[in-house]
């Protein structure tokens, strides 16, 4: 290029620019593909009891007797949380090990629907009425078990002795399933499990509660401990132990206002102390001296509310005194 091709006059170069938008299908096959991947990992880290089954083939040893022994259609979180393409195959190994067996057709009376149970009726000369439970009995209790063996072709799967023993001795796995924590895995608590034979779960895992808890605190992970705390309230609230749960839930709203983050006061807590309210029937001097004692020498990072107005709070969302609540709660949060 020569000296004077700088002083020409220069072509504009237009650049433009072009944003992908993916699809719903490829969203929902990147979701998919991601969470097998997730779902395999997690399997694969599965201990085996002693009987010789892993923790997702217990899973299916409890929701056994909710599937027939022709069923196709099963819930999809087999796939996504416990990579198991044929559910129906796992099904059938349980039956062979001896943990399931087929229902009898009187076991099987509940998979009916209601016009399906009144027709036997009609056909036994019974009456019809009730609710569904009262036909299941009904039939149940006037009919036969060869009578039914023609009439009852889709048979549920049932437990065995030996299948209910080991759900029994694993009760930790349903529970784990119906309760997604982020911090305890059912990897975790699989292993913790295999390691301390005969120790109640549950005094496992709140042991764990504890550990985590003191750990996101020693760390600052304050936004963590507060959610382990939240965690630890409803699980004490599942052993109907309302008393040390009610100290929990308060020292979680405490958190919710002097935490690592902007105060908030969120709705479910305040029904939780509501409820809690009625289920201890404390006066209003017994709660102040019970949280006065608890934030006694609480930690919080973030000083924005004083002890004794986390107190006021807490107490008059308690009593339904909403308004003072809310007044004492903007007042130091600047909301109007």
């Amino acid at each position: 290029m020569g000296l004077f091709d700088f002083f020409k006059k220069k072509t504009d170069v237009k650049i433009t620019f072009e944003t992908y938008e993916p699809s719903r299908a490829q969203i929902k096959e990147q979701w998919e593909n991601e969470s097998i991947q997730r779902a395999k990992a997690r399997v694969r880290n599965f201990q085996k009891d002693e009987a010789g089954l892993y923790p997702h083939e217990i899973l299916m040893l409890y929701y056994a007797e909710f599937y027939s022994v022709n069923q196709t259609d099963f819930p999809q979180f087999w796939r996504f949380e416990y990579d198991i393409d044929n559910p129906m195959e796992l099904l059938k190994k349980l039956q062979k090990m001896g943990f399931i067996r087929e229902a009898t057709a009187k076991e099987s009376l509940s998979r009916l629907n209601v016009a399906e149970l009144k027709a036997i009726l009609v056909e036994l000369g019974q009456k019809t009425t009730g609710k569904k439970d009262d036909l299941v009995k009904r039939v149940a209790e006037n009919t036969t078990e060869s009578f039914l063996v023609n009439r009852i072709k889709n048979r549920r799967f049932a437990r065995t002795e030996a299948g209910e023993h080991e759900l029994s001795i694993n009760v930790y796995v349903p529970y784990m399933h119906s309760h997604k924590f982020c911090d305890i895995s059912m990897t975790d608590m699989c292993i913790l499990v295999n390691k301390n034979p005969g120790r109640p779960f549950r005094d496992i895992l709140w042991e764990e509660y504890n550990r985590l808890s003191l750990e996101y605190m020693k760390s600052g992970n304050i936004g963590y401990y507060r959610n382990m705390r939240y965690t630890m309230y409803h699980f004490l609230m599942e052993e109907k132990r309302p008393v040390p749960a009610f100290e929990l839930l308060a020292e979680t709203f405490f958190y919710d206002l002097n935490g690592d983050i902007d105060p908030i006061i969120a709705p479910a807590l305040v029904n939780d102390f509501r409820s809690m309210e009625r289920l201890l029937d404390y006066s209003d001097e017994k709660i102040i001296e019970i949280l006065t004692n608890l934030f006694k020498n609480i930690y919080a990072p973030n000083r924005r509310y004083s002890n004794d107005e986390v107190i006021c709070i807490i107490t008059s969302y308690m009593i339904g005194h909403d308004e003072m609540a809310e007044t004492v709660f903007n007042r130091k949060s600047g909301r109007k």
